[in-house]
């Protein structure tokens, strides 16, 4: 995890996912929910927060248009490619850190 800053990850590990997972035990024991849905609302859960999370890290913003549609194509993808690459890795994390504290590790 080494493209992420601390805080980022400090704040996701010590705020976020211990609300949220109380909040999925409050809804497991209110509703009874099957596992599949409770597994399908946390993976959805985990890719919102991957998004925000990569997204407040990296600052990221499209790049200028020049005039040339092939070049400005070029660096959608290239700013794109860091942008998800920094998803995959607080996804990874965050959805190991819900299903181990909700025992489904």
């Amino acid at each position: 995890m080494e493209f992420l800053p601390e805080i980022v990850l400090t704040v996701l590990s010590v705020v976020l996912i211990p609300i949220i997972v109380q909040g999925i035990k409050l809804w497991r024991e209110k509703l009874n929910p099957d596992i599949d849905s409770q597994k399908q609302a946390v993976t959805v859960i985990a890719f919102v927060l991957s998004i925000a999370a990569a997204f407040i890290w990296s600052g990221s913003a499209l790049p200028e248009f020049s005039g040339d549609p092939v070049a400005y194509l070029q660096a959608l993808l290239l700013v794109g490619s860091a942008f998800f690459t920094a998803v995959k890795g607080v996804y990874d994390f965050i959805l190991d850190a819900f299903f181990e504290k909700l025992g489904w590790v």
